[in-house]
């Protein structure tokens, strides 16, 4: 099971800048993008979600994890989804499509129909490469404790 962690800013800080995204997100809506993190876990067809489709033998992917975080003060984002596979460029173009939704450029619906494959998206843009960090790995094989004693990123 692999994690992938997406961390995103709100406001400029070239501190952030080399490990979160910076988008502004005016007159966001954190519910609407909560509500459709929560939708990847109904599906499992994620070929509107891959940067080369015709590639991949198989698009079937089974998300078991797939929530957004918000701290306090709402101008930092976590974006985390796991899986035991993923498709190549498929969290980057999950995050630009939650984006859309919070700022309102597409709808819940809309990106539903993606994960339905009833639809495609008109461009196929991904979130920016910062902030996107393999976070967790874990082999069902391997009996190995967790470390803990490392303090928070971000």
């Amino acid at each position: 099971m692999r994690t992938y962690s997406y961390f995103i800013h709100t406001y400029k800080d070239p501190f952030l800048s080399t490990r979160s995204s910076y988008y502004p997100l005016p007159n966001r809506s954190i519910d609407k993008m909560q509500q459709a993190a929560a939708l990847l876990l109904k599906y499992d067809n994620y070929t509107a979600f891959c940067r080369s489709p015709l590639k991949v033998k198989s698009s079937i992917c089974n998300i078991t994890v797939a929530q957004l975080l918000v701290n306090p003060s709402g101008n930092k984002l976590l974006f985390q989804i796991s899986s035991k596979r993923f498709l190549q460029g498929m969290v980057r173009l999950i995050v630009i499509r939650l984006i859309d939704i919070g700022i309102g450029k597409l709808s819940i619906d809309e990106f539903e129909s993606y994960l339905m494959g009833v639809n495609k998206p008109q461009k196929n843009n991904a979130a920016y490469p910062q902030g996107l960090y393999l976070s967790k790995v874990v082999y069902p094989f391997l009996d190995i404790q967790q470390r803990t004693d490392f303090g928070a990123v971000f």
